[in-house]
């Protein structure tokens, strides 16, 4: 019930009361007065409970809702607590170095990784400017940039990050990599900096670029050994050339001339034998018909492979010598048209690379010949080539199911004239000498893998400077 309707209630009592009064003499008129009275109360007493519980249950509302806001604003720094707990958290625990300046450059904080790195305490350097921990010339440039961004909004550090060097407490100075944002906090502008040590980085740089500078050294004296020896190969095919073919013509042509006395002492023979005595007749006969034929079959023999084999030597000087013509190369379409047609051969996809085209014709000819060439006859031959590519190089692998090759004649396959296992293929033994030698003017190397019984493989590289056009003198 209202105020307006309890004055109202009150002024209808009085009025009724009034009456009472004027019509006292009147019983039967006095007790009707009083009977409406009574219903005037009764409902009045009624509508002043319901008004009540009404209030009652207003405050109870009331009541209710204040709770609720006490335990949302409870929740609410609740909340707020963990947040900062786990942010304070975060910042205490950064590997990285965390400050925060002001508008004028003032250090407002920093965590204590930023402490470790700069040797600084919080309490040190806050409300200090930044360039206490900037060496020359971050220090004199660094207001001057920050003012420029907040007049312009043109930046230079924050918003991009760079790699800039900071000071320590005791004066040294390290590299850093220095990354600014920015935030407003109720439009209060702060620059937050995340400071990683590039030190060891640094470190790692100068030590890989003297590791190079080294390894640039060592490649330089091994390309003069290579060059000197190359140019010792080339003095002693001279000296073969000249100084050992000589004889050697010369003993072939002597050797020719001997065969045709040879062949004039023939023909006179059968006059001849009747005036010698019969052991003269039989050792005559001997010399002309078996020994002197036979040893000049020898020589002719000797001086016919020396020829060869000095031959194979001046084509390996010659190796070392020609200009390589580098080109993009298709090593599987290459190898195809090397394989024989009569062993089975499984060639792969191979990479391109860039080399000399006879020169990789010769490199994978010689592999592909010699593993025909000691492939088992009690089984079905297979050759497999493979092939994959490296940053700096590109691998090559020839393996067949062969005979195979002793450990202990595995380091001799590559020297000039050494033939291992059984002598029953033909050849000056030479092929693999000349693999070595091209495989090295590519700038790469070849082993050999084997297990006698088993089969070889043959891997090799070929460097990728090749495509800038360096050849390799070794």
């Amino acid at each position: 019930m209202s105020a307006h309707d309890l004055h109202h209630k009150i002024t209808a009592f009085r009025q009724q009361v009034e009456i009472l009064q004027s019509a006292a003499a009147s019983p039967a008129h006095v007790q009707e007065v009083l009977l409406e009275m009574l219903e005037a109360l009764q409902t009045s007493q009624e509508e002043l409970r319901v008004a009540e519980e009404e209030r009652h249950r207003a405050e109870e509302e009331q009541r209710q809702s204040h709770n609720d806001l006490v335990v949302a604003h409870q929740h609410a720094e609740t909340g707020l607590r963990d947040r900062e707990a786990r942010t304070h958290a975060i910042l205490q625990t950064a590997v990285d170095g965390i400050i925060t300046i002001d508008m004028r450059g003032t250090i407002e904080s920093l965590n204590p990784a930023a402490e470790r790195l700069f040797g600084y305490t919080a309490d040190e350097v806050i409300g200090h400017n930044i360039t206490r921990l900037m060496p020359s010339p971050y220090r004199e440039e660094h207001d001057s940039y920050l003012a420029r961004y907040l007049q312009t909004g043109e930046p230079h550090i924050i918003g991009i990050g760079r790699e800039v060097r900071g000071q320590r407490r005791d004066g040294t100075t390290f590299p850093m990599a220095l990354a600014m944002s920015e935030i407003d906090l109720d439009g209060l502008r702060l620059f937050t900096g995340i400071v990683h040590d590039l030190s060891a980085r640094v470190q790692a740089e100068d030590a890989l670029r003297q590791a190079r500078d080294e390894l640039e050294v060592r490649v330089q004296e091994r390309t003069a050994e290579l060059t000197a020896a190359n140019e010792e190969v080339r003095r002693f095919a001279y000296i073969v050339s000249h100084d050992l073919r000589a004889p050697l013509i010369n003993l072939k042509g002597f050797a020719s001339e001997l065969r045709t006395a040879c062949d004039v002492l023939q023909a006179a023979l059968p006059a001849a034998l009747p005036h010698l005595e019969a052991p003269q007749h039989a050792d005559v006969s001997r010399a002309l018909d078996q020994d002197i034929p036979e040893a000049l079959g020898f020589i002719e023999t000797s001086v016919t492979r020396m020829d060869h084999l000095i031959r194979a030597i001046l084509h390996l000087s010659r190796l070392g010598r020609r200009d390589l013509h580098c080109e993009p190369l298709d090593m599987r379409a290459l190898v195809q048209g090397t394989v024989q047609s009569q062993v089975q051969a499984t060639v792969d996809p191979l990479p391109t690379v860039m080399a000399d085209r006879t020169a990789m014709e010769q490199i994978m000819g010689n592999l592909l010949a010699n593993a025909v060439a000691y492939l088992d006859p009690d089984r079905p031959g297979e050759i497999i080539v493979t092939g994959e590519r490296h940053p700096d190089m590109t691998v090559m692998h020839v393996r067949d199911n062969g005979r195979g090759i002793a450990a202990e004649d595995i380091p001799k396959v590559f020297e000039p004239f050494r033939r291992v296992g059984r002598q029953d293929v033909p050849g000056e033994g030479m092929g693999l000498a000349y693999v070595q030698m091209l495989v090295r003017r590519h700038g790469g190397e070849i082993r050999c893998h084997s297990t006698l019984g088993v089969g070889t493989t043959f891997t090799f590289t070929i460097a990728h400077q090749l495509a800038e056009g360096e050849a390799y003198a070794g």
